[in-house]
């Protein structure tokens, strides 16, 4: 599993948001309502299953025409900023220290904060495959250094399957968005 909500909680105008210092919009039940999200996957997702909270990433609304923006769309994205981002995954980390099922894989928002021209064109939040792919990067040298692949025989499925047990806790992943860009 890999889990993030955040994008849609930095956005003004909604019935929750509220202006943070420095005129960020941020979901004020942003906390709460994360904390029932991971209430959720931590309910439905298997027990051998590797839980992973990604970092929200970076916004880069430079690459946004605003002008060509509807009025309400100019509004509900005027303060759609990093400062909000940080604010966000700052907030994720505190509700995740009561979820300790989940392995926080830090390193997305500063392995996209200078990847400006590796949105889509036009978007301000949607990466290319080029980018993507550095980002799964993450995931994947994380996972891989922190769990061994063990094949145990189980009854029903064919009889094997792939079971995952953690060497140790999984290591944070910011020293590894340094190389990404």
């Amino acid at each position: 599993w890999l889990v993030n909500a955040g994008l849609h909680h930095i956005i003004c105008g909604g019935t929750n948001s509220a202006r943070e210092a420095g005129g960020s919009c941020v979901d004020r039940d942003y906390a709460q309502s994360l904390a029932e999200l991971l209430k959720v996957v931590s309910d439905v997702a298997h027990p051998d299953s590797i839980v992973l909270w990604r970092d929200t990433t970076a916004v880069h609304m430079e690459r946004v025409h605003r002008a060509a923006l509807p009025d309400d769309a100019r509004r509900k994205f005027a303060h759609f900023d990093n400062r909000a981002v940080k604010v966000i995954n700052d907030r994720a980390a505190g509700v995740l220290a009561s979820f300790p099922r989940f392995h926080h894989l830090r390193g997305f928002y500063e392995a996209t904060l200078h990847r400006t021209d590796d949105t889509l064109k036009g978007d301000a939040r949607h990466y290319s495959a080029a980018a993507l792919h550095d980002l799964l990067q993450l995931v994947y040298l994380t996972v891989c250094d922190a769990t061994t692949l063990e094949l145990t025989s189980r009854k029903g499925h064919g009889g094997r399957r792939a079971h995952y047990e953690p060497k140790a806790r999984l290591p944070s992943a910011s020293l590894l968005s340094t190389s990404l860009y």
